[in-house]
């Protein structure tokens, strides 16, 4: 079993999917042609610490460079620090991992608040800034 499916078979996953403009909600026929980006993430524990664990992040080709990936992941961060909550005094941790390879990704993340947990900047957490 590969690591994903492992764990998603034990952990509930919550998500967003984002269509284009002119389709109809629930419309599942198109969906795979209107789709844009998407982005999941999951809750674990480290210790008595909540962690969410952003794991997917997926923006259609021809949307890329337009801010929807960066749209995406601070609809996660709302999520895991809800509006006017202090990332410094809560438990919650928000963390992902990253193609070491995938530089605009890696950027993008960096300008978002995320920081690198190791040397090769894989393992990211963020940080409100």
């Amino acid at each position: 079993m590969e690591v994903w499916e492992e764990r998603t078979a034990r952990t509930a996953f919550a998500f967003e999917l984002v269509t284009s403009p002119g389709s109809a909600p629930g419309d599942k026929s198109t969906l795979h042609e209107r789709a844009v980006g998407m982005i999941a993430h999951h809750w674990t524990e480290q210790g008595e610490t909540p962690v969410a664990h952003l794991v997917g992040l997926w923006v259609h080709p021809a949307h890329r460079g337009k801010g929807l990936g960066s749209a995406l992941v601070k609809w996660v961060v709302d999520q895991v620090f809800p509006s006017g909550s202090d990332c410094a005094n809560q438990r919650h941790r928000l963390q992902l991992e990253v193609g070491e390879r995938n530089e605009d990704v890696i950027s993008m993340y960096d300008h978002l608040g995320f920081r690198r947990l190791d040397l090769d900047g894989r393992s990211m957490e963020y940080h409100q800034h």
